[in-house]
């Protein structure tokens, strides 16, 4: 890993891609907003960002804004592998991967696909759907997830700023789908249309935005190397300074390390009451986030254990 690899360096996806698209789907120039244009609406139409997430990337976050959900709502967002024909119609994303899947002997070329649905809330990931979230339709942003930096990776999703929870982990052989996997969406309703933002408008999310944490810290949490840990040991040095917890403890959070966010968190909170803060809505609101890393961070091992349990018994 290039330890020298700056923010700006990065090629990353920035647009959907005109020339890696199904048939039934229209860009306006900007490429951010398309809509499904089957008159019929019983195909399935996928569009992929025009690159790919790049291995330097510690994380990754888009949104998409539903403009219409179309007649039916069958919407999908998330990301995947090319297929093996960029003009195949009739799947969805973390759906139409598996068939395809079955049919290749090499690891490195077998497709994977995970996406949250919209008509229905079921999450899709590489296999058969299982419930998730709340469905979604016009005036709803949902957001997409992809933390590469820690030893669990995984995704999850938000809705209009609204953190959904861990929805699922990504392959324990995850080096194949490096500088593979691109941000997409798929759409099975007629009428539907959608907006992506890739980062040039401020995101729902807030914490994906560079608030309360400052542009350098908040690019140095996007990048795989040594740059982020340079940055927050300086922080360290003053370890009651509220803006300097509030900036670590974001940037703990952003890159999904609960534990430590939950530390930075907390001793805010001490810092408050030290100085005799009498408005209690800040501490209140930190200490319900508090809570909610905590119990975060216990789902994650629980969900963690289950899924160790379920391959040990698969594989006897």
């Amino acid at each position: 890993m290039d330890e020298t690899t700056s923010f700006n360096d990065l090629v990353l996806p920035t647009a959907w891609n005109i020339d890696d698209k199904s048939q039934f789907i229209n860009i306006d120039s900007n490429g951010l907003k398309l809509n499904y244009t089957n008159p019929n609406g019983y195909k399935a139409a996928v569009i992929r960002a025009n690159n790919p997430i790049p291995s330097q990337c510690g994380l990754f976050y888009f949104e998409v804004e539903i403009t219409n959900e179309g007649k039916n709502g069958m919407i999908g967002v998330g990301y995947c592998t090319k297929q093996s024909d960029i003009s195949i119609d009739d799947f969805m994303p973390g759906q139409g991967c598996i068939e395809d899947k079955e049919n290749r002997k090499n690891e490195e070329d077998k497709p994977w696909g995970c996406a949250y649905h919209g008509d229905d809330g079921q999450l899709f990931c590489s296999g058969s759907g299982k419930p998730y979230g709340p469905t979604y339709s016009a005036g709803d942003t949902i957001g997409c997830y992809l933390n590469l930096r820690n030893n669990d990776k995984m995704i999850f999703y938000t809705k209009n700023g609204v953190n959904l929870g861990i929805a699922c982990y990504l392959p324990n052989n995850f080096d194949y789908l490096k500088n593979k996997l691109y941000p997409c969406i798929g759409l099975r309703s007629q009428d539907a249309s959608a907006e992506a933002n890739f980062g040039h408008n401020k995101f729902k999310y807030l914490t994906m935005t560079n608030d309360d944490i400052g542009k350098e810290l908040w690019e140095a949490c996007w990048i795989n190397s040594k740059t982020f840990d340079q940055y927050v040991n300086k922080l360290k040095n003053n370890p009651s300074d509220a803006s300097a917890l509030i900036s670590r403890g974001k940037a703990y959070l952003i890159i999904g390390r609960y534990k430590e966010a939950c530390e930075d968190l907390t001793g805010l909170i001490r810092s408050l009451i030290k100085e005799g803060e009498e408005d209690l809505t800040e501490k209140e609101d930190l200490a319900g986030l508090i809570r909610l890393l905590e119990e975060g961070e216990d789902k994650k091992k629980k969900e963690k254990e289950e899924e160790k349990d379920l391959m040990s018994r698969l594989n006897r």
